[in-house]
């Protein structure tokens, strides 16, 4: 027992230091959107769902607990997103065309954190 309160005691730790980390920069964004808004400079941010990249190879040993969690929404999933699709939100934040958006973040997830 003391093994799966030990377990449980981590996994609550990296998933606590996990999202606060996601606000972390997301708050660095504003923040320095704010600071750089009077040198016309715009800091903007992407929050990207699953894109098809070589990282899935390297995740073994997926937690049970997660992936329950995680199976509900994903039912809703569009699926895996391609790079171009990262690609093509940051050329549209970086062109004239965003030129009113600043200290905000795109997410780019098919549709994926749309119920939470």
């Amino acid at each position: 027992m003391p093994s799966t309160l030990a377990f449980s005691f981590i996994a609550l730790v990296a998933r606590t230091v996990y999202v606060a980390s996601k606000h972390a920069v997301s708050a660095m964004t504003k923040s320095t959107a704010f600071m750089h808004t009077n040198n016309k400079i715009r800091v903007n941010g992407i929050a990207l769902g699953a894109i098809a990249t070589n990282i899935t190879s390297t995740m073994t040993n997926l937690s049970d607990f997660g992936n329950a969690r995680i199976g509900a929404v994903s039912a809703l999933n569009q699926g895996v997103g391609q790079p171009e699709d990262i690609a093509n939100a940051a050329v549209f934040m970086a062109s004239d065309d965003a030129k009113f958006i600043n200290g905000d973040i795109i997410t780019v997830d098919g549709g994926f954190t749309a119920p939470l």
